[in-house]
């Protein structure tokens, strides 16, 4: 990090020595937080911005390195430089220590604790990019867009020569994937074959000295190259992509749904209701009922099913059922668990009051932790559920997405019983002995 000529351009020097270029004859700009101060950097991607040009950001070092160390300038210029980026391209460690000072809530063990897709993912999200790119050494890059997330294997070196560079080699397949896509990826198809040709790139500079190409490391990459086939390859997949464009965005919505689920930011939280939650129904002495209406009706029936068959005796009501006779079962043993995506359905809220005057205890899955279900217990389960911001359920609100956070959630609930209670196939066999599963299930 010693000073030398980069150290100079500020925000006039930008201008005067870019200015013209990226008006005039600017396709994307390319930058860094490595050496250059922050305030050029954030000169750059606001020429960029303001002519209509793609910008893209190596993301070399810490904001602990860049702010404190380097003094390239303030946390508050790194964290505009993130969010004003179009494309981040992050080592590893540079990310995690971006997302700690973009999301001071989250805590730098959490963080940590994330897989790369994650954090890839949750990045992308805090900074609303085009694009992340993140590299992890020898683990697999990840390309995370707004839609779109692919993991890419790094490439399978006989031998390393010289790492040096090899971080520039990988951006500079990715400017030129993108620069033959004409922007971002828009398929994961050129998603893939982006991450590929990158990745690639950066292992052929590792096999020659000083990043310096040669004919031995050109033959490793010329494989990947477009050819006139790949092209006419590429058109067919953007059409039948475009051809099934609502197929593959609720494809995109789940995988997004339960990355959400998965994000350390809140699962430590949630893992903790989750399990009290499942410790309340298995130490329960009386009735266990789930109820909800609607589509969360129908996820409700599906969770009294599934601890009924793995030894938690649960009933199904429908919440209408409740004030047609159904209250009679409720004491203040029962554990009621009412599920509600919005937890504002009047059916369900006006059940949950009810429930409470007759002292039963009270478990709310939802995905508003403002609610007034979610307010009414002092222990509810916060599904997160984030996609709708950035792709509404289809039709103005069909439950898509947020059945499957519900299920997952479910799920999680299923196993982690499963697991506490030391429930066997033996035990399973037990209460399930039709159908195909029962058959192939030990017997008792």
């Amino acid at each position: 990090m010693a000073k030398g000529a980069t150290s100079l351009i500020d925000q006039k020097q930008v201008q005067v020595s870019f200015g013209d270029v990226i008006a005039n004859s600017g396709s994307l700009v390319s930058t860094e937080i490595s050496q250059v101060p922050l305030a050029g950097v954030l000169e750059l991607i606001r020429l960029a911005r303001e002519h209509g040009i793609p910008s893209i950001v190596d993301l070399d070092i810490s904001p602990e390195v860049a702010v404190k160390e380097a003094l390239l300038g303030t946390e508050a210029e790194f964290i505009e430089v993130c969010r004003m980026a179009d494309v981040l391209k992050p080592a590893r460690h540079a990310a995690e220590g971006a997302l700690r000072l973009i999301t001071p809530h989250r805590s730098l063990d959490l963080i940590k604790s994330m897989s790369t897709m994650e954090l890839s993912t949750v990045l992308q999200r805090e900074c609303n990019s085009k694009l992340i790119a993140m590299t992890d050494g020898l683990s697999p890059s990840c390309f995370v867009t707004d839609k779109l997330a692919v993991s890419v294997s790094p490439v399978q070196l006989d031998r390393v020569v010289d790492a040096t560079g090899a971080g520039d080699a990988f951006l500079g397949g990715l400017i030129a994937s993108m620069h033959s896509l004409g922007g971002v990826p828009a398929t994961e198809k050129d998603l893939q074959r982006c991450g590929k040709v990158a990745n690639r790139l950066g292992g052929a500079c590792c096999q020659v000295l000083g990043a310096v190409p040669t004919a031995e490391s050109r033959e490793h990459v010329k494989d990947i190259l477009p050819t006139e086939t790949q092209s006419e390859d590429v058109v067919e997949d953007e059409s039948a992509v475009e051809h099934y464009k609502a197929i593959h965005t609720s494809l995109m919505c789940d995988t997004i749904t339960l990355s959400n689920l998965h994000d350390s930011s809140g699962s430590a939280l949630l893992y903790e209701r989750i399990s009290h939650v499942c410790d309340t129904l298995i130490n329960c002495t009386g009735n266990r009922m789930v109820s909800g209406v609607g589509k969360s009706g129908l996820i409700a029936r599906r969770l009294a099913g599934t601890l009924s068959s793995i030894g938690v005796p649960c009933e199904f009501v429908h919440a209408t059922e409740f004030h047609h006779g159904d209250l009679g079962k409720v004491s203040d043993d029962t554990v009621v668990v009412l599920i509600s995506h919005s937890g504002s359905t009047v059916e369900t809220v006006s059940l949950g009051q009810e429930l409470l005057q007759r002292n039963a205890t009270l478990i709310a899955l939802t995905s508003n932790p403002e609610s007034a279900l979610a307010l009414l217990t002092e222990y509810s389960c916060v599904i997160p559920y984030g996609v709708d911001s950035v792709l509404p359920e289809p039709a103005g609100g069909v439950p898509t997405s947020s059945l499957i956070a519900q299920e997952a959630v479910i799920n999680c609930m299923a196993s982690d019983i499963i697991n506490k209670k030391n429930f066997t196939a033996h035990d399973f066999n037990a209460n399930h002995p039709g159908g195909a599963l029962g058959e192939s299930l030990p017997g008792k």
